[in-house]
């Protein structure tokens, strides 16, 4: 369902969706809150880097990674692109937080006060959070102001916020606290918690849209695709073909992991060590199948923020602290 707004400053009419919050008129560039004031800071990253170069990019990246096939270079091909400007609201905070925890060898509680400067981005946009873009980390410098002479110049699409200033506000709050609990759980604490006397405040807050292209490729008969920040040529998500000899090497290895799960078993049994057997058993026939799903998949998907990372750094985790 859309709408027509009017720009404040050119007095263009707009259509927009009844969802979206922020406006950013496409004739002056003007940029508004619907119903509100203009947003006075909004800054936009530039685009370094054409699409081809962003692919040679890609593949030369891709390469180092030992699931690429070795022709990848030659024998990839691009095939289609489009580049979108995401929005963010960034805030940079004054963080005082007054927290309690305890301490994990001693198991006896502390408190103490941590205080920081952060700069936290927030998604403006409601979709983008279903995406690998919900986490994405960019540095703010080198942002210039948002021209929509130079937008229109290069063809690219610009999504609108649908999430307030206010709504985005409450979420950097959230973020800045959950990123100092993980930084006092790095030193040995647990149960963190803060106090009411907490206090954060917002020394600076700008509207900045990040150029992403994305792009698809066609290699041995399949499509894939990745995404790449227009910016700094910055990978955010990627599909890889796998190689056929790290197929069969993988293949290999998820056999010699089930083997090794059986012998494992049985010699905890034997041992009497029966729920170490069975514990070290399934952690290995987890990996055993994790390596088989990677050979048959035929695709590696690599994302910065990704999950198939996160289960491979848990699963060696586990295996250095139980075995």
């Amino acid at each position: 369902m859309s709408e027509e707004v009017v720009c404040p400053y050119c007095s263009a009419p707009i259509s927009v969706t009844v969802y979206e919050n922020v406006i950013t008129c496409p004739y002056c560039g003007t940029t508004f809150v619907k119903g509100g004031e203009v947003v006075k800071d909004h800054r936009m990253g530039m685009v370094n880097y054409r699409p081809r170069e962003i692919f040679d990019i890609f593949k030369e990246w891709a390469l180092r990674k030992p699931e690429t096939p070795d022709d990848i270079l030659v024998k990839a091909s691009m095939t289609g692109y489009d580049l979108t400007l995401y929005p963010y609201w960034v805030f940079r905070l004054d963080v005082k937080a007054v927290y309690s925890a305890y301490k994990k060898a001693r198991s006896s509680r502390v408190t103490g006060v941590e205080h920081e400067t952060l700069t936290i981005a927030i998604p403006a946009a409601e979709e983008m959070y279903s995406t690998v873009l919900s986490g994405y980390e960019f540095s703010v410098r080198g942002k210039i102001y948002y021209n929509s002479q130079v937008v229109k110049s290069l063809g690219a699409k610009v999504l609108n916020a649908n999430v307030s200033p206010e709504k985005a506000k409450e979420r950097a709050f959230r973020k800045a606290l959950d990123s100092l609990r993980k930084k006092l759980e790095k030193i040995g604490l647990t149960r963190v918690s803060f106090d009411p006397s907490t206090r954060i405040s917002v020394e600076d807050m700008m509207y900045v849209h990040i150029p992403v292209y994305r792009i698809t490729y066609r290699y041995g008969g399949r499509q894939y695709r990745f995404l790449a920040d227009a910016s700094d040529s910055k990978i955010v998500y990627a599909e890889i073909p796998t190689g056929k000899v790290f197929r069969v090497i993988s293949i290999g290895a998820a056999v010699a992991s089930l083997l090794l799960a059986g012998i494992v078993f049985f010699a905890g049994l034997s041992l009497r060590a029966i729920c170490f057997g069975a514990y070290s058993g399934f952690l290995m026939t987890l990996i055993s199948a994790f390596m088989f799903l990677k050979a048959i998949r035929g695709v590696v998907v690599v994302a910065k923020y990704g999950r198939e990372r996160e289960t491979v750094d848990k699963i060696a985790r586990y295996l250095i602290r139980y075995l």
